[in-house]
């Protein structure tokens, strides 16, 4: 019996049944995961996505191609896929082939038809297994070792394991006197370089944090110092910034490191200026400008991520992303609840800390402590936020040289929340120092 296909005797028994299969579904499928500027769609699902849930040969060796260039962060394009396709492009058909499956009508929902595919695959294997076990009775009179091979075929397809489980491993590591997250996991991704906080906020992988002030208050010099304070534990961190240059940023990071004036680094440059390799190694910067998309600074992150990943990704700041555009009629609290969700899937798929640095709203007077309700036009923002820290200062807390500012935990799932802390910034040097506590939540 030719391997291709075993188990055709068994479908011609019921006339009118053919080879399982969903060709259209595989066209769409293909054409709708590789238009162009669809790469981190295309990284999703190279995850769970198999070659052999294409039935078409042809398709498959696009899709093999599409893997590989997802592999190496290459940008798909009609070119990029002939050139991995490599002496597989004359057995797909050539240019027009290719054109004919890329052409093919995109989807709404392609994990829809990838589910469609899988089942066709599932109901191959069943038949191709069936095949093997019809030949063994019909030579030995007995299905043999086919029947071990049926079984473990419809475990495949119905796994035992189910995603619920009891809790009693996790019970037994608490009562060792262990906590119940590994170690990898309970410690906090960012630093913050201020001991209260750190100590304080639980920023572990796959958290959303964030950072709202008013203009001035020291939520960039505070993004600017967790860059320097994380990577020099070893943390990779990149940077968006939608509203500082590269020239801005490299300056306040060098002086925020030599605790000298930022302006003077950047327009004159100082003798003994020091900045620690694990800095130059480990700090990367996105200078998108004011009104960039979120998609394309997700789209860019993730092909970065898939080359070196990132343990911290701080955005400076939300609202100067371009809100996203959807038909219909949505307000601009809604769209930029899009983005608040976009970043929380962001931190839970790539197993990094995400952190927003936003603004409050215009019912926040100065020097006036805020609360979640001020967060800048998204009340999204607070339901997806792991943790919330907000900064605050009064205007007569000035002193020469350096200012105070308030800090208040007003919300943190994985730690306690409700803590006030008086910090000093110097704006200057875009450093901030040791905290006081002034409340207890």
């Amino acid at each position: 019996m030719n391997d291709q296909w075993e188990g055709t005797e068994i479908m011609s028994a019921k006339p009118g049944v053919g080879v399982p299969e969903c060709l259209e579904s595989e066209r769409q499928f293909l054409a709708t995961v590789l238009q162009p500027g669809w790469d981190d769609v295309l990284y999703d699902f190279s995850l769970s996505c198999q070659p052999e849930f294409f039935h078409k040969p042809q398709h498959r060796y696009v899709w093999e191609a599409a893997l590989s260039l997802s592999a190496t962060g290459t940008e798909i394009s009609f070119a990029s896929l002939i050139t991995a396709l490599g002496s597989n492009f004359h057995k797909v058909g050539g240019f027009q082939a290719l054109t004919d499956i890329l052409s093919a009508e995109a989807v709404e929902r392609p994990e829809v038809l990838l589910r469609e595919m899988k089942q066709k695959r599932d109901a191959r294997e069943s038949l191709k297994a069936l095949g093997r076990a019809l030949d063994a009775i019909r030579s030995t009179g007995t299905v043999g070792g086919e029947l071990d091979s049926l079984r473990s075929l419809a475990d495949s397809f119905s796994p035992l394991e189910t995603p619920i489980k009891s809790y009693s491993d996790l019970f037994e590591v608490l009562e060792a006197g262990a906590g119940a997250l590994p170690v990898d996991k309970a410690s906090n991704l960012p630093v913050f370089g201020v001991e209260s906080l750190d100590r304080t906020v639980g920023a572990m992988a796959g958290t959303l944090g964030v950072v709202a002030a008013k203009t001035s208050a020291g939520k960039s010099s505070l993004a600017y110092q967790i860059c320097v304070q994380s990577a020099m534990k070893n943390r990779r961190v990149l940077l968006v910034s939608l509203e500082a240059d590269r020239e801005e940023v490299s300056a306040a990071l060098a002086a925020n490191i030599n605790h000298v004036n930022r302006t003077t680094l950047l327009r004159v440059g100082a003798s003994g200026i020091q900045v620690d390799g694990i800095v130059k190694s480990h700090v990367m910067g996105y200078h998108a400008g004011s009104g960039a998309t979120w998609d394309n600074i997700e789209k860019a992150v993730r092909i970065e991520h898939r080359k070196n990943p990132f343990h911290v990704v701080l955005l400076d700041y939300f609202t100067l992303l371009e809100p996203p555009t959807y038909k219909g009629n949505r307000n601009m609290a809604s769209l930029y609840g899009e983005i608040s969700k976009g970043g929380k899937r962001l931190s839970q798929q790539l197993g990094c800390s995400v952190i927003f640095l936003s603004q409050f709203n215009r019912g926040v007077e100065d020097g006036q402590e805020p609360f979640l309700e001020n967060l800048r036009e998204t009340g999204q923002l607070e339901q997806d936020a792991d943790w919330v820290v907000l900064l605050w200062a009064k205007p007569e807390d000035e002193p020469e040289g350096f200012r105070y500012v308030n800090a208040k935990v007003a919300k943190n799932r994985k730690g306690k929340r409700g803590d006030k802390f008086k910090m000093k910034l110097y704006p200057a040097e875009s450093r901030f120092t040791g905290c006081e506590t002034i409340f207890n939540g």
